[in-house]
């Protein structure tokens, strides 16, 4: 005996799920949700103010700023410039140099992994 479909997980909708758990036509309405939040930061770091704000603090701070818990500086350059705290979708003020922080790739990559929760391959020293 075949076990009933799921239906949508969208409350009120008697669909079945075909996709994520959602009909065809919520998963289609999510999909074009998420693509309007990934095109908003997608023009962001496009963009040409970005790109002055980011070489202006690579410039002035041209060294990575992660520290080892006993305190000890990474050696190694800037390449990465990243907001602190983390930039969200339609943010006020992006360009605010005062949230900025420059890291080398490695710790850049091991600090995103770490606050969007997956492994990382970047140093932790």
């Amino acid at each position: 005996m075949d076990p009933l479909p799921r239906t949508c997980s969208t409350p009120t909708c008697p669909n079945p799920a075909t996709n994520r758990g959602r009909c065809a036509y919520h998963a289609s309405e999510a999909e074009a949700t998420r693509n309007t939040e990934r095109d908003w930061r997608h023009r962001f770091y496009a963009s040409r103010a970005w790109a002055r704000t980011r070489r202006a603090h690579l410039l002035a701070n041209p060294w990575c700023t992660w520290r080892s818990p006993d305190g000890r500086p990474c050696l190694e350059p800037a390449v990465d410039v990243d907001h602190e705290p983390e930039l969200v979708d339609h943010d006020p003020d992006p360009l605010d140099p005062h949230r900025l922080k420059g890291y080398c790739h490695a710790h850049h990559s091991a600090k995103t992994a770490e606050r969007h929760g997956f492994g990382g391959t970047g140093r932790t020293d």
